[in-house]
Formats: structure tokens, C-alpha cells, sequence
């Protein structure tokens, strides 16, 4: 058996090799097998009542600096008016250039954040102006400085490395009349004009701000168009001095306060300690960069205001590598570093922590409350006293292996919802109460803490929210009942009939009721099997139970009802530690596993949990069982961290282990009508369209023609390869067509290679007399789900409600 090409573990092995900083590239799906997307940060230690000081906004620095900022620019482009014609104009236009150019970066960074003031207009309107100013597109740039706070120098996720590897000295030149940005300026407003994003842009802006982007992009338009009219009928260079001049002659110092961010430090990691700069300035320099000098503090708290980190600086300085003395001394180390790693790409800098320092791969925690073994009535039980949850503030409660936030609202009222946010891996108690929501701080994303509904971007989905009052100067909380809507979805006990591997990084879970679980009647044979056309799985009547939630009559002796493409939420208990030594992993993938020494690692979950999981099975087949296929999240390579809590546990689950189950969820559907089918998936998103297929042909024998096209690594990567064929040699209507990235030298194989998305466009879509009027179901790893919606949408102009996506 040929062992996979998987990337050898440990980070010297990972700098050696040349990477692909593009979002669409190899080193993307790299990241997201690694564990590196969307992961949990290191924060240094802050006591929570000095975290709070910190949190808080006000309009005043803000406005003072805002002020003295745009009265500079005034008084300098006034002068350059006055002068202009003569030499001396050159004085003042170069400040002007400066502060219009360089200092507006930070402005805009700040005010993109929503931290520079407290009031939510005043942060809007100097971003809209700031963007403007230095180039860049609003609503794009916001969502990429978003993932670039969650996915910070991870190649192949972070959309702003601003030196890649090897670095580029001409590009590095040009980036000081901002000649990349003007070239993407003016080609991304060109397109966005014409109502199409980049294929780059849809890894992170979620298509519901589509419409925001065209038309902000239609206004840039109108303003270039009347800044060129205005120079022709005036016949003066002064309308592009004044507005878009600043970006050639004075974005030199932007460039030279960004490279100081993260140049030449630490790629892939996790420690914000290792792969950016604390720099101290003087005044001057921190009042034109608001403070970004201090980057690491900034990045492991993006919620701070730009005016309080110096302080948070002081609190943490034990914690972090000791300060750069000025920015001289940092170009010092910087200039030697990268001159090398243009010949040794592989060479960085690697920070060094100070003995008062965690440890690097110290797991992030929160401070909380803990109830555990406190007297419960009638399902309450006592928190805190009052006076120690303040007006605007929140804290973090865990019990019996749940975590709660509890929110005072600035009206004093006391509310609760789920610890974790919706959106990133991140605990609400670490961010901000503003009103009666609160602000997420990983992503500033908002909620309302009464209803726990979304309010503001990139939150989309709802918080559960909790019963919480005060009573005799205490606060008390319903841990046995939850609020929101979906707290009586039906619990199903099922137990374990298999969980074999399917792939390297992926198993075929099969559960069924507990009663049949061990009879080998009504089930399928096992993997890549047939199932029945006949039967449909019936739900059984749901109860509440003693804490409210709703389960299953007759000890869950049923499947739910359920349709094609839905999924069900596993509920993951607290487990405490896990090896990976103690799962099973079949072979040949267990060689793979050994090779690259993951039994050496392991898991831990000190909370209950729920994972989402897509069914993969026909909800009318006579076998009384559900599958799920369900890909392990290992850590990044090199990373002293935990794998996935949820995925480690599942993987870790042999026959006969009892699962607990709520569901079905989901909106992934098998659609009407007879129009032409097309799937595409890749990974573990293979589930809910084998959940259709089986449906559409084993029940349903339709006549549409449907084709599914599936991206793997290798052969061995592959799976339910016989069931498919098997439908293709019944159906003539059907079509499978598998495509490898890298197949092995023992695969043999000669069929279609590539990107799955580059193969449909190559072998199907640009040989279709009618591609746009085909229904497209996509569902796999984000970045192959999002490369080819654009595809499809901006190539070959499938309408957006043509394109059913699911990201796995």
C-alpha cells in the first residue's frame, strides 16, 4: 500500500516547502485539514474587571483625533492650492499625501473594527470615507479583515499577508506608490459594476452583501469618472492631486508601518505572540497610526480601542516578546530577514517568549462561574450575588458541562443565552454589552441578549437564550429549560451500529434505534450498499421531559422523518481527555495515520456539545438506520493543540456505544420540477447528496438527468465508488464522474484530474448547450463550494437560487 503525500507534521517540515498564498490555491484546503480555519487563539491573562475598563468606548478620543486629523488635511491642501504652480507647492502636497494616504489606514482599520467611537454612525461614516480614501472597496475589505483576524498569516486563508514568501523586493517597491492596489482598485470596481464578484472575493463575502458591494462599486465609478472631468474641463492636475494623487505620491508610509505588522514572522500558528510586532513609538507616529504600533495586543483583543492599548500593553508585556524600542530597531531585525528568505524561504524570525510567559500551545480560557454541586429548586440555581454582574457587562457561568453567558442590559434588566457565539469558536463573556446587545470578540458580530436573534454580520444564526432573574440581591438561573424555539426538537437514543473508516480523514457512522440496533434484519450490508425502495422511517410521538426539552415515547425506539439532505445534531457529552491511540482507524489508512504520527494526538471536552451532521442515508429506505459520514478535525501541524472535540469523539465511537440525537434540520432539499440536476461535492460533503441520489433513483426511478461530479485527493480517498456505478449501469439518466487532485503512482489512474470545479467546467459546462438552466447542488469544503458557485454564476450565468450550496 503507497502511503498518502500528506504534509509532514512539525513546523520546519512545513516552512521548507513553497506555499500557495492564494485563497483558491493548495495551501487552502491544506489549512482547513489542519485545523488551522477558523481556529481558537491564544489571549494572554486579563482579570475581567480590568478587561471591562478596557472594552469600554467613548466618542471623545476619537472625535479629538478625527478633528485634529481632517484639520491637518485641510490646512495642508489649502497651502498646496495657494502655492501650486510653484516648487514650494511640493512641501505641503507631500503632507497632504501622507496623512490623506498612509494615515487614513489606520482610520479605516479602527473604524472598521467599530471600537474608534462609541456611537455606531460615527464608526460607519469614517470608514466609508477612510476606504475611500485608501483605495479600498467598503463592504469587500470589511469581510477581509475579517477573516484576516480569524485566520491570521495562514497561508491559503488569510487574505492580507502583505509579504509573502519568497518576498518580492519590486513588488515590495511598488507597494510604496500603492501600484497593486491601484491596479486592483480599478479592475475589482469594473467588475463589481457589472454585478459580479472575484472568484477570490467569494471565499469570504457571503453573497447576502453582493448587492452592497455593486453598489458602493457604482459609486467609486461615478466619482473616478468625475475627477477625470473635472481635470479635462479645468484643464489642472488638482482634482487627482487632491483625491486619488495621495495614493501614488504619499502611501509610502503606509507600506512602512504595515510591513512591521507581521513580515517575516511565524506562518500557521496560532499564538498571535509569534507572528506579529509590538513597536514603540512616539507620539507623532502613534498619533498617524492610532496606536496599531501595538499589533500583537490589537490582535489578541480586537475589541480594544485604539486608545486604550498602551494600557492593555503594560498588562500583558509579561506575557508577550519583549517591544521593538522603535521603529528603526525593528527594520533593524526586519531588512537581514528578508534578504534571506529570498534565498531560504523556509528561514523566519521566531519570537522568544519571556520566562514570565505561557507556554506556547497554552489553550485559551475564559474565567467563569462554576455551579456545579450548588443546591438546584425547581430547577434553579443560584449564580452570584447581583452587584457582581454590572450594568453592560457580561459573565460566564458553566454547569453541568453547559456554558451560559449572563447579560446585564444598560437598562440593568439581566438576561442569559448560550456561552459560545454562532459564528466563531469564540465565548460571548469575553465581549461587549452595548444596549441590549452584545458584541462578539472574535468578529464583532451582534446579538440581541433578550432574543438572542443575530444583529449584525458575520452572526447569522440565533443564540438559545435562558430563563435568569434576580431575586434578594442574587442572580439565579434555569438551567433545566431553554427559551428559544428549538428547545423542543425531538431526542432520539440510538445506538451504534459500525464506524468504519471510509476514507483517511473520514468514517461512515451508522446508528439505529436501540431495541434493533443489533438485529440483522432491515439494514443495509454495509458500505456502498443498495438501499430499498420500500418503507419510510416514521417519527415517534415527542414528550418533554422533567427539563423541558422534547424527546422520544418508547425509549426512542424510531427514526426521525426526515428528508433527503437534512441533518441531525449529535449531542457530544463532556468526555474530559481522549487519545487518538484509542481510536480505530482502519487500514490501509492506519499506515497513513502512522506515518505521520497522529495517534500520537488527542482530544479534550469539558462541556456538553452539539456537532451538526448531514444524513446520508434515504429517509425511504426499509433499513431503520441513519449514516453519516463525518470527517476527523485534526490539529494544525506543529500546533501543541487539541483536535476537534466533536469529530474525535464520534470517531472515537465503537458498536454498541448509545448516541444521543435532535434533529432534522436543514434546507438542502431535493427540488421539484424535471429540469437537469447537477452535484458536486467533495470531503465528507459526499452525506446529503448520496441522501438524494438514493432517493431521486432507488424511491422515486426518476427520468431527470442528473450528474454528480466528486473531487478526492486520491483513490483511496473515494468512496460508495460501487454504489454509484451500480445506479449508473440502471439509470441511463445518471452520470458519476470522479476526478483526482493528486492521485497516487499505484491509483493507475487515467481519468480526469484537477480541482473538481475545473473539471466540470472542462469535461460538462463548456460543452453545454444550457448550463444556466440546470439546478446545481454544491457541498464539500468551503473554498471548492465557493470557487464554484463563482464559476457557475459569473462563467456560465446561473442564476444565484439555481446554485443550493452547503459548506462542510
Amino acid at each position: 500500500m503507497q502511503i498518502a503525500a500528506y504534509p509532514v507534521s512539525g513546523p520546519d517540515a512545513e516552512e521548507a516547502r513553497r506555499k500557495d498564498y492564494s485563497l483558491v490555491g493548495t495551501d487552502t484546503p491544506l489549512a482547513i485539514e489542519r485545523g488551522l480555519a477558523e481556529a481558537d487563539w491564544y489571549t494572554s491573562p486579563v482579570p475581567r474587571t480590568v478587561m471591562r475598563e478596557l472594552l469600554e468606548r467613548s466618542d471623545g478620543p476619537a472625535l479629538r483625533d478625527t478633528l485634529l486629523y481632517f484639520a491637518l488635511i485641510a490646512a495642508s491642501g489649502y497651502a498646496t492650492w495657494r502655492l501650486w504652480g510653484s516648487w514650494w507647492a511640493l512641501v505641503p502636497m507631500m503632507a497632504y499625501g501622507v496623512l490623506y494616504a498612509s494615515a487614513s489606514d489606520a482610520r479605516w482599520h479602527e473604524a472598521g473594527h467599530g471600537t474608534a467611537f462609541r456611537t455606531d454612525w460615527m464608526n460607519n461614516a469614517l470608514y466609508e470615507l477612510a476606504s475611500f480614501m485608501v483605495l479600498r472597496e467598503s463592504v469587500p475589505w470589511r469581510w477581509s479583515h475579517t477573516r484576516h483576524h480569524s485566520d491570521t498569516i495562514i497561508v491559503g486563508r488569510d487574505p492580507e499577508i502583505a509579504v509573502p514568501r519568497p518576498p518580492d523586493l519590486r513588488e515590495m517597491f511598488l507597494k510604496c506608490f500603492n501600484y497593486r492596489a491601484w491596479r486592483r482598485y480599478l479592475g475589482n470596481i469594473a467588475i463589481h459594476c457589472a454585478g459580479r464578484v472575484t472568484a477570490i472575493e467569494a471565499t469570504f463575502i457571503p453573497p447576502s452583501e453582493y448587492a452592497a458591494v455593486y453598489v458602493r462599486a457604482r459609486v467609486y465609478a461615478i466619482v473616478l469618472l468625475a475627477m477625470i472631468a473635472s481635470c479635462v474641463y479645468y484643464r489642472t492636475w488638482l482634482p487627482f492631486v487632491f483625491v486619488f494623487g495621495p495614493n501614488v505620491y504619499g502611501a509610502w508610509l503606509m507600506a512602512v508601518y504595515g510591513w512591521t505588522q507581521h513580515t517575516a514572522l511565524a506562518e500557521n500558528v496560532l499564538d498571535h505572540r509569534l507572528n506579529c510586532r509590538t513597536i514603540l513609538m512616539n507620539p507623532v507616529h502613534r498619533f498617524l497610526y492610532w496606536n496599531m504600533n501595538y499589533h500583537t495586543e490589537h490582535h489578541m483583543f480586537p475589541l480594544v480601542p485604539y486608545h486604550q492599548l498602551p494600557r492593555l500593553h503594560a498588562i500583558v508585556k509579561d506575557d508577550c516578546p519583549a517591544p521593538y524600542r522603535s521603529l528603526t530597531a525593528a527594520y533593524r531585525e526586519m531588512i537581514p530577514a528578508i534578504l534571506r528568505q529570498r534565498r531560504d524561504p523556509g528561514w523566519y524570525i521566531r519570537r522568544t517568549l519571556p520566562p514570565t510567559a505561557r507556554p506556547v500551545g497554552t489553550r485559551p480560557t475564559a474565567a467563569a462561574i462554576m455551579t456545579d454541586g450548588r443546591l438546584i429548586v425547581d430547577g434553579w440555581v443560584d449564580v452570584c450575588a447581583a452587584d457582581e454582574l454590572a450594568t453592560e457587562d457580561v459573565m460566564r457561568v458553566d454547569h453541568a458541562h453547559h456554558t451560559y453567558a449572563i447579560h446585564r442590559t444598560a437598562q440593568g434588566a439581566v438576561h442569559a443565552t448560550d456561552g459560545m457565539c454562532t459564528h466563531g469558536n469564540t465565548h460571548l463573556a469575553d465581549g461587549l454589552v452595548l444596549g441590549t446587545v452584545v458584541e462578539c470578540p472574535k468578529h464583532n458580530g451582534r446579538f440581541d441578549v433578550i432574543t438572542g436573534e443575530p444583529r449584525r454580520l458575520p452572526a447569522c444564526v440565533a443564540l438559545r437564550t435562558h430563563r435568569v432573574r434576580e431575586e434578594s440581591g442574587r442572580i439565579l438561573l434555569d438551567v433545566a429549560r431553554v427559551s428559544a424555539p428549538g428547545a423542543t426538537t425531538p431526542v432520539y437514543d440510538l445506538q451504534v451500529v459500525s464506524n468504519h473508516n471510509v476514507a483517511t480523514f473520514i468514517k461512515e457512522l451508522v446508528l439505529a434505534p436501540r431495541e434493533t440496533a443489533g438485529s440483522s434484519g432491515d439494514r443495509e450490508s454495509g458500505v456502498g450498499s443498495r438501499e430499498s425502495a420500500t418503507g419510510l422511517g416514521t417519527q415517534d410521538d415527542a414528550v418533554p421531559t422533567a427539563d423541558g426539552r422534547m424527546t422520544k415515547a418508547g425509549n426512542g425506539n424510531r427514526l426521525p422523518s426526515y428528508l433527503p439532505g437534512q441533518y441531525m445534531q449529535l449531542h457530544v457529552p463532556a468526555y474530559g481527555a481522549l487519545r487518538f491511540e484509542d481510536i480505530v482507524v482502519d487500514e490501509p489508512y492506519a499506515s497513513v495515520w502512522r506515518a505521520h504520527h497522529l495517534f500520537d494526538l488527542g482530544a479534550g471536552n469539558d462541556l456538553e456539545m452539539k456537532r451538526n451532521y448531514s444524513i446520508a442515508t434515504n429517509p425511504a429506505s426499509a433499513a431503520r438506520e441513519l449514516r453519516f459520514n463525518v470527517r476527523i478535525a485534526t490539529p494544525p501541524a506543529g500546533q501543541d493543540c487539541d483536535a476537534g472535540a466533536g469529530s474525535s469523539w464520534v470517531w472515537r465511537l465503537k458498536a454498541g456505544d448509545t448516541v444521543q440525537a435532535s434533529g432534522p434540520f436543514g434546507s438542502f432539499l431535493v427540488p421539484d420540477g424535471e429540469h437537469e440536476l447537477v452535484y458536486v461535492g467533495g470531503g465528507a460533503g459526499m452525506a446529503p447528496i448520496r441522501s438524494h441520489l438514493s432517493y431521486l433513483f432507488d424511491t422515486l426511478r426518476t427520468t431527470r438527468r442528473v450528474t454528480y461530479w466528486y473531487g478526492a485527493r486520491s483513490r483511496q480517498e473515494a468512496f460508495y465508488l460501487d454504489y454509484f456505478r451500480e445506479l449508473e449501469a440502471q439509470f441511463p439518466n445518471f452520470h458519476f464522474h470522479l476526478a483526482l487532485s493528486a492521485p497516487l503512482q499505484g491509483d493507475a489512474w487515467d481519468g480526469p484530474t484537477g480541482l473538481i470545479h475545473d473539471v466540470l467546467r472542462r469535461e460538462h459546462l463548456a460543452r453545454h448547450a444550457a448550463p444556466d438552466a440546470a439546478a446545481y447542488f454544491v457541498c464539500g469544503p468551503p473554498v471548492m463550494v465557493q470557487a464554484t458557485r463563482e464559476m457557475l454564476r459569473h462563467e456560465f450565468g446561473v442564476a444565484a437560487d439555481a446554485i443550493i450550496a452547503d459548506e462542510f
